[in-house]
């Protein structure tokens, strides 16, 4: 499972006193015998980009296209490149949805695939848009999904309707957080079910959200702003933990938010010691 290419173990906070103590450490102390976890190397970060086109970026690998660290990341370029190398641009979105079947496949998520067996439950492409007003009003939020693909079921036999449940579900929820918390005229765009590439590909559910314009400047101020930015992963996690994508003996958990808003209201006389 996942040999031949990067695998991201997560984020780690040290502790700047720790001195050499920092670390980290794969062990196949699953719980099970037979299980092995091995590993090449271990690296932090994503580094620079090194691929030329025909030139090196000079930008941090985590600011170029997906098609570019797929290359880097040992990816087949069946995959990372449809084109045989001709238009970067159509790679670079086609790439996506091909990538998640990559890992996908053999797994229980994909069985007839060919890939790395890695069991991937959804694919979710996080964008902005374009777009402009002629007043202050922002452009919104849109969520696009695709259900006509192999023919409307998934690899595993589930209904590819599931996509309109996780997009609607995802948007309306962000939505209600962006409004309560930020802009309580925020625009809905609605949902949408299009034959985009990165809804129609993957085999397993899949969306995309457009959350914003990046042409309007009220949006640009609000998005420019971590605080905007941070608590939309809240809405999709406890939409993606409901979804029934998971096995019946796995029990998702979620790390508490970090409060971000704290208010105390004094009801009555109180005395503090």
């Amino acid at each position: 499972m996942g040999g031949g290419t990067w695998i991201y173990l997560g984020k780690f906070v040290f502790n700047e006193k720790a001195g050499q103590q920092h670390r980290v450490t794969l062990t196949n102390n699953t719980g099970k015998v037979g299980e092995i976890v091995t590993a090449d190397g271990v690296k932090f970060g994503g580094g620079m980009g090194n691929i030329g086109r025909p030139d090196v970026s000079g930008y941090p690998r985590f600011t170029e296209a997906a098609r570019y660290w797929m290359q880097w990341a040992g990816v087949p370029d069946s995959v990372y490149s449809e084109s045989k190398g001709q238009n970067d641009y159509t790679d670079d979105y086609k790439s996506r949805g091909m990538w998640v079947n990559w890992l996908a496949g053999g797994s229980d998520s994909y069985p007839s695939g060919q890939g790395l067996n890695v069991p991937i439950d959804l694919s979710f492409a996080f964008h902005s848009d374009a777009g402009t007003t002629k007043d202050n009003r922002t452009i919104g939020t849109l969520g696009i999904y695709y259900t006509q693909s192999y023919d409307s079921v998934f690899a595993n036999g589930a209904s590819r309707y599931l996509c309109k449940d996780l997009t609607e579900s995802v948007q309306n929820s962000i939505l209600n957080d962006i409004r309560a918390l930020h802009e309580p005229q925020w625009n809905s765009r609605g949902s949408r079910d299009a034959s985009y590439f990165e809804a129609r590909t993957p085999r397993v559910p899949a969306m995309l959200l457009e959350l914003l314009s990046h042409q309007t400047l009220p949006t640009c101020v609000t998005d420019s702003t971590h605080v905007f930015v941070s608590p939309l992963a809240g809405p999709f996690t406890r939409v993606y933990c409901a979804l029934p994508v998971h096995k019946e003996a796995s029990h998702p958990w979620l790390h508490p938010c970090l409060s971000t808003i704290l208010r105390l209201r004094l009801r009555a006389e109180t005395k503090w010691n």
